[in-house]
C-alpha cells in the first residue's frame, strides 16, 4: 500500500510539472509576433522610457481590476499634465513635465481625494466654459466633477446613486440635444472574482449603463429608456462618434456580457439598436478604440478580446456553451450607413493575445493611424510572473494597410498589468509620446525621439462646442484628411484633446473645422511643424 501511494504522489507530481510546463511553454509562445509584415520605407518611431513615480495601489480582495488616466493643461501653459488615478486608500496625482522628467504637482492644485475608494476612470472637459479643463471622475463612492478655476480645482460630488455593490466605470461624453451643456453615458460595473472573469459570464446582463441630460447647472437626470435604449446589458466601455456621417453622435457600447451594440441617433433625443455583422459575434471583448485607419472618412473601431491568451478549446472547457464565440482581436471596417466589415485579416491584427486598453494614433506622422494596446491581467494565472507577461503591443501601419508589431524596435516593452495607454506630445517635438496606466505597478512615459516627418497640431475650445466636430485639412498636394474631436474614447481614460495630423513630406494649405452647431473655422497659409488654435 505504501508504495502504491508513492507511485501515486509521483505520478500526480509528475503531472502538475507537465502541466505547469506546459502553461510556462503556452505563455512564452504566446508572446510571439503573430505576423510578419512588411515595414521597407516605413519610419518606426523610437522612444525613452520615463519612469513617473507611481505605483498604482490594487488589491485583488476589492475586485475591481481597472484605474484611471486624462491627459489635460491644467494652467493652460501649452504643457499638458498626466491625472492619474489613486487605487486603494491612495491619493490621486498630476505629473507635470519638466527637464525630462515628471514632477507631481497635485499639492498646487487644491484637488482633495475624498475617503479610501478606487478612482476607476476620469474624462477632460470644459464644463463651465471659462477655457480651463475640468475633470469628472469616476470612483467606488460615485461620479464627482473638479470645476478647473485657473488652475486650481474645486470639487462637487454629482448628486446621482447608483445600485449597490455597482460602481461607475468612467463617462462618455456628448452633448444630447446641442444646448451647449454636457450629457454623459454611464457604464456602470459590479466587482468580479477572478473565476468569474475566467469563466466569461456571458449570460449575465448584469447592470445597464444609464444615459444622463444636464439641466444647465451642472444636475444630471436619467433618461436612458426615453431615448429609445432598453433592455442593455451592462457595459464595459462607451463611445459617442458619428458613424454615418449625418452630423450626430451615435453610440458604441461594448457589453460585459460578450457583445456588441451600436445605435443610431435619430435626433430629437431618440436612439434606433441597428444590428449589423458585428453585433451579432460574440466574444470575450476587453475594450475598444475608435479612429479612421483606413482615411476614408468613417469612423472605424478596433475591439481587444481574449486572443491565443485564452484559447477555443479552454473557453469551450470553462463556458460549456454551444454557441459560437470568437476570442481574436476584432477590426470594424466602416463602410457607412452602419454597415461594417471585419478588417482584422487584412490588418494582419486578428491573431494576437489578449489585449486591454487601446488607442489609435499616428506615431510616426506618415499620415496613417497606428495602433497601440495595453496588455496583461491580473485575473490570468500565467500573469502573475512577470517572465510570462506579454510586452504590450505597437503597431506601425504600412502602406498597404497591414500593422506590423514594433514594440522591440521601439523600445517600448510594458510588462506590467497595463489598463489603457494615453497619447500626448509633452517633449513638444510633435511626435506622439505614450503614456502607459498600470495597474498595481509602475506608471510609465515613453517619450518619442523626433523623426524627420511633418505634422501639425490643431486645439479646438475645451468645451461641449467643439464635441463631433470634424476637422477637414488639406495638403500642398490636394491630399485631403478628416479628423474628429472626441473626448474619452479610451477604457476608463482620456487622451489629449489636440488633434495631431501626420503629414510626411507635406505641408498644409488649409484647416477647416465644422461644428456641429453649423459654424465654421477656417485658416489657411503654408502650415507644418506648427500648432493651430482655434479661440
Amino acid at each position: 500500500m505504501g508504495k502504491l501511494l508513492q507511485i501515486i504522489i509521483v505520478t500526480v507530481l509528475i503531472t502538475a510539472l507537465l502541466c505547469v510546463g506546459a502553461i510556462v511553454g503556452y505563455s512564452l509562445n504566446d508572446a510571439k509576433v503573430e505576423h510578419e509584415v512588411g515595414l521597407t520605407d516605413i519610419e518606426i518611431p523610437q522612444y525613452s522610457m520615463v519612469d513617473l513615480g507611481f505605483v498604482h495601489a490594487y488589491e485583488q480582495a476589492r475586485g475591481l481590476p481597472y484605474a484611471a488616466g486624462a491627459i489635460l493643461d491644467i494652467d493652460n501653459d501649452g504643457t499638458e499634465e498626466i491625472f492619474l488615478g489613486g487605487g486603494v486608500r491612495q491619493a490621486d496625482g498630476f505629473y507635470h513635465y519638466v527637464d525630462d522628467h515628471f514632477v507631481n504637482v497635485v499639492d498646487q492644485t487644491g484637488f482633495v481625494k475624498q475617503g479610501d475608494d478606487i478612482t476607476l476612470g476620469a474624462a477632460v472637459i470644459d464644463m463651465d466654459s471659462n477655457g480651463y479643463d475640468d475633470l469628472i471622475i469616476s470612483r467606488e463612492s460615485g461620479l464627482y466633477l473638479y470645476y478647473n478655476n485657473e488652475g486650481v480645482f474645486s470639487l462637487k460630488k454629482l448628486d446621482i446613486e447608483f445600485p449597490a455593490g455597482a460602481f461607475p466605470l468612467g463617462v462618455a461624453i456628448t452633448d444630447l440635444n446641442d444646448d451647449g451643456f454636457v450629457d454623459f453615458f454611464v457604464p456602470i460595473v459590479r466587482r468580479a472574482e477572478p473565476m468569474d472573469w475566467l469563466v466569461g459570464d456571458i449570460e449575465q446582463q448584469g447592470i445597464p449603463p444609464r444615459l444622463y441630460i444636464n439641466d444647465g447647472e451642472d444636475n444630471f437626470s436619467e433618461i436612458t429608456e426615453a431615448v429609445g435604449i432598453s433592455d442593455i446589458a451592462e457595459a464595459r466601455q462607451i463611445i459617442f462618434a458619428d458613424l454615418d456621417n449625418d452630423g450626430l453622435d451615435d453610440i458604441t457600447m461594448l457589453h460585459t456580457n460578450g457583445t456588441l451594440s451600436t445605435w443610431k441617433n435619430l435626433g430629437d433625443l431618440l436612439f434606433e439598436n441597428r444590428s449589423h455583422f458585428h453585433t451579432s459575434r460574440k466574444g470575450y471583448y476587453t475594450a475598444m478604440a475608435a479612429g479612421d485607419y483606413d482615411n476614408n472618412g468613417d469612423m472605424d473601431f478596433f475591439i481587444a478580446n481574449r486572443g491565443s491568451t485564452h484559447p477555443a478549446a479552454l473557453a469551450n472547457l470553462l463556458h460549456n456553451k454551444q454557441e459560437p464565440f470568437t476570442s481574436e482581436w476584432i477590426v470594424m471596417k466602416n463602410s457607412g450607413f452602419f454597415t461594417f466589415k471585419d478588417g482584422g485579416a487584412d490588418t494582419r491584427l486578428a491573431g494576437y493575445e489578449i489585449g486591454r486598453g487601446a488607442i489609435f494614433a499616428d506615431l510616426n506622422n506618415d499620415g496613417r493611424n497606428d495602433l497601440v494596446v495595453s496588455q496583461n491581467h491580473p485575473y490570468w494565472p500565467p500573469h502573475i510572473l512577470e517572465q510570462l507577461r506579454l510586452p504590450g503591443r505597437i503597431f506601425v501601419q504600412n502602406m498597404a494597410g497591414e500593422f506590423g508589431e514594433t514594440a522591440t524596435l521601439t523600445e517600448t516593452v510594458n510588462k506590467s498589468y497595463g489598463v489603457t495607454p494615453l497619447r500626448a506630445d509633452f517633449n513638444n517635438d510633435g511626435y506622439v509620446d505614450i503614456v502607459n496606466v498600470n495597474m498595481g505597478e509602475r506608471n510609465k512615459v515613453f517619450l518619442s525621439k523626433a523623426g524627420n516627418n511633418n505634422y501639425l497640431k490643431i486645439k479646438l475650445p475645451g468645451s461641449s462646442r467643439s464635441l463631433g466636430a470634424d476637422i477637414l485639412v488639406k495638403t500642398v498636394s490636394g491630399t485631403e484628411m478628416k479628423r474628429t474631436y472626441q473626448v474619452g474614447g479610451v477604457l476608463c481614460s482620456d487622451s489629449s484633446h489636440i488633434i495631431q495630423v501626420g503629414l510626411g513630406q507635406e505641408k498644409v494649405t488649409d484647416v477647416l473645422v465644422q461644428y456641429r452647431d453649423g459654424t465654421i473655422d477656417h485658416t489657411s497659409g503654408v502650415l507644418y511643424n506648427t500648432i493651430v488654435t482655434f479661440e
